[in-house]
C-alpha cells in the first residue's frame, strides 16, 4: 500500500504541482482500493458472487494500475537524471539571431568587416551546436531506454506485490472464515454438553439423529458429562 502510494504520486505530481496535494490524492485513492478490494473478497467469501464493491475495487485498481505504471517511468527518469536540450536550443537560437543580424553586411557594395566576421563566426558556432545537440541527443535515448528498462523492473515488481498482497488477503479472510466455523462449532459443542447434564439427551441415538454426531462423538460427550453415567444406544 505504501509503495502503491509512493509510486501512484510520481504520477499524480505531474498534475497537480503541489506535493501535498499530489501525496494526499494519492494516499487517498490507494487506500480506497485496498478497503473495496478487501470488502469484495470478503463479500464472495461469504455469499460467493459480487457486489457493488467489486465495481469500485476493479475501477480503483485500475486507476492505480494506470498511474503506477506512468508513475514508474516518471520516478525512473528522475532517478537516472535525464538531460534536455533546453540550454543548447537556447544557445543555438541565439546564434541564429545573430546570424540574421549580421547577414546584411554588405550594403550597396560597401562591406562591413565587422559584421561580416561575426557572421562567419556564428555560422561556424551555429554548425558546432548542432554537432553538440545531435550527440546529446543521442545520450538522451541511452538514458531514455535506461529509464524504461529501470521502470519495466519496477512494474514487474508492482504486480508481483500486487499479486502476494491479494493472495494475503484471501489467505486471511479464509483464516477468520475457519476460526467462525470452530467458534460456531464450539457453541454447538457447548449446547449439547449443557443438554446432557441436564439429563435432556440420554442416549448417543439422540446425539447422532439430530445433531449429526459420529457414534465415537456421541459415546465420548455422553460417557464424559452425563450425570448419570449410563449411556445406552
Amino acid at each position: 500500500m505504501l509503495y502503491s502510494s509512493y509510486v501512484t504520486f510520481w504520477f499524480t505530481k505531474e498534475y497537480f504541482h503541489n506535493t501535498p496535494l499530489a501525496l494526499s490524492i494519492s494516499i487517498f485513492i490507494v487506500f480506497l482500493a485496498h478497503h473495496y478490494t478487501l470488502q469484495t473478497i470478503s463479500y464472495y467469501q461469504v455469499h460467493k458472487s459480487i457486489n457493488q464493491y467489486a465495481i469500485l475495487a476493479a475501477l480503483l485498481t485500475s486507476m492505480i494500475f494506470y498511474a503506477e505504471w506512468n508513475g514508474q517511468l516518471l520516478h525512473a527518469k528522475e532517478q537516472v537524471g535525464i538531460k534536455t536540450t533546453v540550454s543548447i536550443d537556447d544557445q543555438i537560437r541565439q546564434v541564429q539571431e545573430m546570424i540574421l543580424e549580421n547577414s546584411k553586411h554588405t550594403v550597396k557594395g560597401k562591406t562591413n568587416w565587422a559584421k561580416y566576421q561575426t557572421f562567419l563566426e556564428a555560422q561556424k558556432n551555429l554548425k558546432l551546436l548542432e554537432e553538440r545537440r545531435e550527440l546529446l541527443l543521442e545520450e538522451i535515448a541511452v538514458q531514455k531506454s535506461e529509464a524504461e528498462q529501470t521502470a519495466n523492473s519496477f512494474r514487474a515488481f508492482s504486480v508481483l506485490l500486487f499479486v502476494l498482497a491479494f493472495l494475503a488477503s484471501s489467505v486471511q479472510f479464509r483464516g477468520y472464515e475457519v476460526q467462525a466455523v470452530h467458534e460456531v462449532i464450539d457453541q454447538k459443542t457447548q449446547k449439547i454438553i449443557g443438554l446432557i447434564k441436564k439429563g435432556e439427551i440420554k442416549n448417543a441415538e439422540m446425539l447422532v439423529n439430530y445433531f449429526n454426531l459420529t457414534k465415537e462423538e456421541a459415546l465420548f460427550l455422553l460417557q464424559k458429562h452425563s450425570p448419570s453415567q449410563q449411556i445406552g444406544f
